[in-house]
């Protein structure tokens, strides 16, 4: 459901830095919400206590179910396994009670929670197991409904495009099915056709329709927060950028409130407030997707957790790197300072020669004015020279400068470990030790940090690669980045086969990703090459060949200057 508009989440940074006070109440409303999110939990898990305690006092079967289907629409979007358990639970009753119908019918259900979760292969198996000819209405809906989300996902994530488009006409047709008999004030109902309209584009008919299921949702209800989402989506597309960013805290807001871990809205929101420098929130709220996520343990949102030792390795090779690349950086400014000291004295002797000149020529008026022309053009290079010096002085600066303070930062970074962890093991308080050195998030957020980096000094140093990447592209694999001064993955990895190292392993080390990510992008890229494929990553690697220009100085003397 939320991931109909995952391509124009990246305009919303103008959105955040233009919005006003009603975006900043939004945003309050957010934090007090997420501050409370143990008194949400609490009121979700009391209305599930009692309808667990009507189940276990229910003395027929047909009741047993129903409190059984009760409970599992109480777990669905809070927590994915409970939510499948209570499923089994009914089918076992249906089957206890020999009900084709609705055994078929609870099949089904499990297909459709398995398949939003992320569980394609368990989905598409309980799929096969139901028996369509015992299908009555409520179970025709739930097995279309299921087999629309299963191929809808199929289709989403399948990279061959013989494959997607198989799974697309298979959607679509289900989607029809599904459509043809669903009652018209149910909440798929309006979900499914409010998609389809702002899919056509048809945006003041999607907001009459969702108008309607407002007023037909309840205030508190899970419908709200994913109405809020559409009207985001709508509001994004028209060009609104504030009003969207206000429909999507809203949605986040609703999602916290009704304690919904299934949620997408301020996941994306943290990315944005990132990006626009509010970091103290983007980390609270992605702390906060972060622990609803793993509680409800869908398959599609599992992060990945190392061990200290890993951690710690990953901290080591980041910092042996920067002090490699501060080392090649002090090495360059030497270079530079000698050649700088060098044609300093040069254009000292320089000067002395032609006052010397012009002593012994003064009574000659033609070669006066052949010296004075001289003069002029000597004075001209030696500020050329003078210029292209202060412009490489000040970058080396800027760099080491840069890298730096990339090191102290993170030699603080270790040495604060190191003291809350010697704090923690001199108090014994060994579990929050464990705790801490477990968590992800310092290494997510240190790669984001290197991303960062990476991408300015490359972008720095060949500022025309992407131009000249998408060159080597067809149209329709192009690749333009959502921000003038950063690369996105793809990128990244054939920025790294640019700098000549090829292995895949490595690329992956790098870049923190899985082999078969980096092998799917290289393969994918390739395909789309323009001309040969066999020599595509070799065309890449002579990409912004560096031009040296060399400066002619006064007399025969001629140094060279190379900007790196």
């Amino acid at each position: 459901m939320k991931r109909l508009f995952p391509l124009i989440l990246m305009l919303m940074l103008p959105a955040i830095a233009t919005a006003g006070s009603t975006t900043d109440q939004l945003l309050r409303k957010l934090d007090a919400a997420i501050s409370q999110h143990n008194v949400y939990k609490e009121r979700r898990e009391a209305h599930i206590r009692q309808l667990h305690d009507s189940l276990l006092q229910s003395s027929t079967i047909e009741d047993k179910f129903d409190y059984s289907l009760s409970l599992y629409n109480e777990y669905r979007c809070y927590l994915n396994e409970r939510a499948i358990d209570y499923l089994h639970q009914a089918l076992e009753f249906a089957r206890s009670k020999n009900d084709k119908a609705r055994e078929a019918q609870v099949l089904s259900m499990i297909a459709y929670q398995l398949c939003r979760s992320g569980y394609y292969g368990s989905g598409l198996k309980h799929l096969t197991e139901v028996q369509t000819r015992y299908l009555d209405a409520r179970g025709r809906l739930e097995y279309f409904k299921a087999s629309y989300e299963l191929y809808k996902q199929l289709a989403s994530y399948t990279v061959g495009t013989h494959d997607r488009n198989r799974y697309n006409k298979q959607a679509e047709l289900y989607y029809d099915s599904l459509m043809s008999i669903i009652p018209h004030n149910e909440s798929l109902y309006y979900e499914n056709k409010t998609e389809q309209l702002v899919n056509n584009g048809k945006y003041n008919e999607a907001l009459r329709l969702i108008s309607q299921w407002k007023q037909a949702s309840t205030t508190n209800s899970h419908d709200r927060a994913i109405i809020a989402y559409y009207l985001y989506g709508i509001e994004e597309r028209k060009g609104n950028h504030e009003q969207a960013m206000n429909y999507l805290i809203e949605s986040a807001i609703s999602d916290v409130e009704n304690a919904t871990y299934d949620e997408a809205s301020i996941i994306f929101l943290s990315r944005y407030l990132k990006k626009a420098g509010d970091l103290k929130r983007a980390q609270a709220y992605i702390s906060y997707a972060y622990n609803v996520s793993t509680l409800f343990e869908g398959q599609m949102k599992n992060w990945a957790v190392t061990d200290l030792e890993s951690v710690n390795h990953s901290y080591q090779e980041q910092l042996q790197g920067d002090k490699s690349k501060l080392m090649v950086f002090s090495v360059a400014m030497s270079v530079l300072a000698i050649i700088a000291l060098l044609l300093l004295i040069l254009a000292i002797r320089q000067h002395r020669r032609i006052n010397l000149s012009m002593e012994d020529i003064s009574h000659k008026n033609g070669l006066l004015q052949q010296t004075n022309s001289q003069l002029k053009s000597m004075n001209e290079k030696v500020n050329e020279v003078n210029h292209l010096l202060s412009n490489a002085n000040k970058n080396k600066e800027e760099m080491i400068g840069m890298f730096i303070g990339i090191c102290t930062t993170y030699i603080e970074r270790m040495d604060a470990n190191r003291k809350v962890a010697y704090k923690l093991l001199k108090s014994h308080s060994y579990q929050e030790l464990a705790d801490m050195t477990s968590a992800n998030e310092r290494k997510d957020n240190a790669y984001r940090e290197f991303y960062g980096i990476f991408d300015k000094v490359f972008l720095t140093l060949f500022p025309d690669f992407v131009k000249e990447f998408n060159a080597l592209l067809s149209e329709p694999y192009r690749i333009e980045p959502s921000h003038p001064n950063s690369l996105n993955t793809q990128l990244r990895i054939f920025a790294l086969i640019r700098l000549g190292i090829n292995d895949s392993n490595k690329i992956a080390r790098f870049l923190n990703l899985a082999n078969s990510t980096v092998y799917n992008y290289r393969t994918k890229l390739r395909n789309g090459a323009l001309g040969s494929r066999d020599d595509f990553e070799e065309r890449t690697r002579h990409l912004c060949q560096v031009n040296l220009n060399r400066l002619d100085l006064i007399g025969e003397t001629q140094p060279s200057s190379e900007e790196q």
